[in-house]
C-alpha cells in the first residue's frame, strides 16, 4: 500500500483517520496528512509516529436500510 492510514490525535480524547501524503510540507517537523476529500494538513511528526494505525475493519459495521 503506497499510502498509510493512522488515527491522529488531533484534540484532547479526539481522533481523525488520517492519510499521509508523499509530498514534503514546507515547515520541519511537519508531516502532510488529508482526511477524505478535505484539504491537506499539517499534523506534528510526534503525533503522527505515536498514533496507531487506522483499521477499517475492527468495530461495529454498519449498514444502511439494516435495522
Amino acid at each position: 500500500m503506497s499510502s498509510q492510514y493512522r488515527n491522529v490525535e488531533v484534540a484532547p480524547v479526539h481522533f481523525v483517520p488520517l492519510r499521509l501524503l508523499r509530498r514534503v510540507p514546507a515547515r520541519e517537523g511537519k508531516v502532510l496528512c488529508a482526511h477524505r476529500t478535505r484539504a491537506p494538513v499539517e499534523v506534528d511528526q510526534a503525533k503522527w509516529d505515536a498514533a496507531l494505525p487506522h483499521l477499517p475493519t475492527v468495530g461495529p459495521v454498519r449498514m444502511r436500510g439494516a435495522l
